[in-house]
């Protein structure tokens, strides 16, 4: 939370999201239960509190609740999970296990022009157009559910240089490159905004904007984020913006979780 504009005005990695920010519900104090994507995921998409050990979430029946996907398909709702990530297999599997219908990896896209940002896959900006296929082919005629799973804060922090330019924010080289791929996800964000407002599906759309984990920067000796306890690796983003609803802006003051995105 602390490296996005909407959390720190003093740090503008993230000026669109901090301008969207000012017409949404802001939770100031979200934190994770567990700070790694698979527990995250499962605490985001099924409302409960993941398991504090590795697997159980990637095996079929392991997850011991219906999840969001699941419960809005019975509502008669399409669901699809992009990501910019490679698919190595667990992925696919939490998407099965969370009810998704379609799921398309980076393996899927055309990668041609676009960056590699870190250990994991590319830059967000690959999901654009297959998201606009989705959309136009099948985003009308039925309500729909869409995740977009996004990877390039993640470690190698492989943003420099980029299509957006160099923005200074550290003389901690590994932190400046980590911020400058918070700056790259900002412009992400605003071009799917704009797919949506020139699909006319801005105004009927709640999207929700969240953390998986934080990341340290050996603040406390600690490094990334799958074993660090401290607030740089449990305290995330949690925005809702649902326009004609918040256009003030609103803050939830107390404690949230990851696991109020799925009741909420």
């Amino acid at each position: 939370a602390r490296s996005v504009t909407p959390y720190n005005e003093d740090l503008n990695t993230m000026p669109f999201l901090n301008e969207l920010a000012k017409s949404s519900l802001l939770a100031e104090h979200a934190r994770v239960v567990v700070p790694r994507s698979s527990k995250g995921s499962t605490a985001i998409n099924c409302g409960i509190e993941p398991a504090l050990f590795p697997g159980p979430e990637y095996e079929p029946g392991g997850i011991p609740a219906p999840c969001l996907a699941s419960l809005l398909k019975e509502q008669d709702y399409r669901t699809v999970w992009f990501q910019s990530l490679w698919n190595t297999g667990d992925d696919s599997s939490l998407a099965e296990n969370f009810g998704y219908e379609e799921f398309y990896p980076s393996q899927s896209m055309n990668t041609e022009g676009f960056q590699v940002t870190n250990t994991f896959g590319y830059e967000e900006d690959i999901m654009i157009e297959p998201s606009e296929e989705w959309l136009s082919a099948k985003g009308y005629d039925k309500p729909f559910l869409a995740q977009y799973f996004t990877g390039t804060g993640h470690y190698g922090y492989e943003c420099l240089p980029n299509r957006y330019g160099y923005e200074y924010f550290s003389e901690n080289e590994e932190l400046d490159r980590y911020h400058n791929c918070l700056r790259m996800l900002d412009h992400f964000l605003k071009n799917l905004f704009d797919q949506y407002k020139e699909l006319g599906l801005y105004e009927e759309t709640i999207f929700v904007m969240y953390g998986d984990h934080g990341e340290g920067f050996r603040e406390h000796g600690r490094y990334m984020h799958g074993d660090n306890p401290y607030e740089e690796g449990l305290r995330v983003p949690l925005l809702i913006h649902a326009p004609g609803r918040f256009e003030s802006g609103e803050r939830a003051k107390g404690l949230a979780s990851q696991i109020d995105i799925l009741p909420t």
